[in-house]
């Protein structure tokens, strides 16, 4: 008896909390999809008539690294000189025609690289871009603010892995056949907090320079290079307005955790507005830093930029709204921590973005807004401009 009025006592307890919350939750989640869906069917239709314009979506070196069979080079940026969209989170579909390396700059930024000094910006998505148009990028920003030409190094997906890539086959080859003083950004973000990644670790232990210089006075990349990321991404991603307009539908189709069933019971949007969606997603310690591909990112900056180019460190937090990600502060302090170790200095992008105000934050993503990167590159700016 005694047992069966402590369980009905904890139903009723349990009913009283969870009920008013699945309420909420099932009301905001019906707002919440219809607001969703046609979103969605904007996004879509946005990059169907980009398709039919004539443009391919971004192939991320993250995910060509990652197959099965991936190419005999690391891959550095999409398909070279291309007509791209990128992505929209509130500012329209952002599209660009990709360089010589398929990253996203004019063409004309590589010409003339021997003999000006140069800023070089490594990153992810953020310094890719996302979501915003060129002259609020980042890399635009500096250029503007600096008065130096400034290369974008960056793509939607990269991590640690990707910049040791880029310091090997890009930045190390054009540092070793210049006098002039360059300067090299590295730009982090919490979620560049990764794992060991077994592909990843054996395809870049046998990268090397994809730099065909001219006499000391073009930098373009190795026609193997081209050719090789080119057959790559032919052949093992649809090329066709059909094949990629089918890619794009099926991209809509939910997963179950997106599904408003699961949202309601889980009570997602009350986990989000707490900042709970990815707590259990714990990321990987930085206790064993010695083994963590960030050390080794930072440590190859060091190493390269000894005696001929500037290193810094530069880190943009998350909104714990938008992007919640457990251990953010460890991870800083980890980076900041390395940088100092290397002699580099490490620019804080928290003391420049509040993450707690959405206003530095896309309309409709995790992504920096218009304004948030701005703050960004006047910061890293005004700590460049220290460096002769």
């Amino acid at each position: 008896m005694k047992l069966k009025n402590i369980s009905i006592n904890f139903i009723l307890i349990f009913s009283s909390i969870y009920i008013p919350l699945i309420l909420f939750s099932f009301f905001n989640t019906f707002q919440n999809t219809l607001i969703n869906k046609k979103w969605n069917q904007k996004k879509s239709s946005d990059k169907i008539s980009a398709v039919n314009s004539g443009y391919l979506p971004t192939f991320n070196p993250s995910i060509i690294s990652l197959n099965i069979n991936p190419p005999p080079v690391y891959p550095i940026g999409s398909l070279p000189n291309t007509p791209t969209y990128l992505c929209d989170e509130g500012y329209g579909l952002i599209t660009y025609h990709s360089d010589r390396f398929g990253l996203r700059n004019s063409d004309l930024n590589w010409d003339n690289i021997y003999n000006q000094s140069n800023i070089f910006v490594i990153g992810d998505s953020f310094v890719h871009g996302a979501c915003v148009e060129e002259n609020a990028t980042i890399t635009r920003n500096i250029e503007r603010l600096t008065k130096q030409n400034t290369l974008n190094l960056g793509m939607s997906g990269n991590s640690p892995y990707e910049y040791i890539a880029i310091l090997k086959s890009i930045i190390k080859p054009i540092i070793n056949n210049t006098k002039q003083r360059n300067k090299v950004v590295m730009v982090f973000y919490a979620n560049d907090n990764v794992e060991y990644i077994k592909e990843k670790e054996k395809l870049l232990f046998s990268s090397s320079s994809i730099i065909d210089s001219l006499n000391g006075k073009k930098v373009s990349p190795k026609d193997y290079y081209i050719r090789k990321i080119t057959e790559f991404i032919k052949t093992n991603y649809p090329q066709s307005k059909r094949g990629i307009m089918s890619e794009i539908q099926k991209k809509e189709k939910k997963k179950f955790k997106d599904q408003p069933f699961y949202q309601i019971i889980s009570l997602y949007p009350i986990r989000l507005r707490l900042g709970f969606l990815n707590l259990l997603n714990k990321p990987p310690s930085t206790k064993n830093s010695n083994k963590t591909s960030t050390k080794k990112s930072i440590s190859s900056l060091s190493e390269i930029c000894k005696s001929s180019c500037t290193p810094i460190i530069a880190y943009i937090p998350n909104s714990p709204f938008l992007y919640p990600i457990m251990d953010v502060k460890e991870y800083k302090r980890h980076l900041k921590e390395i940088s100092m170790q290397n002699g580099i200095e490490f620019i804080d992008g928290e003391d420049v973005i509040d993450k707690n105000d959405l206003n530095n934050y896309s309309p409709k993503g995790p992504h920096l807004s218009i304004s948030g990167y701005k703050k960004i590159a006047t910061y890293i700016s005004a700590k460049l401009k220290k460096y002769k």
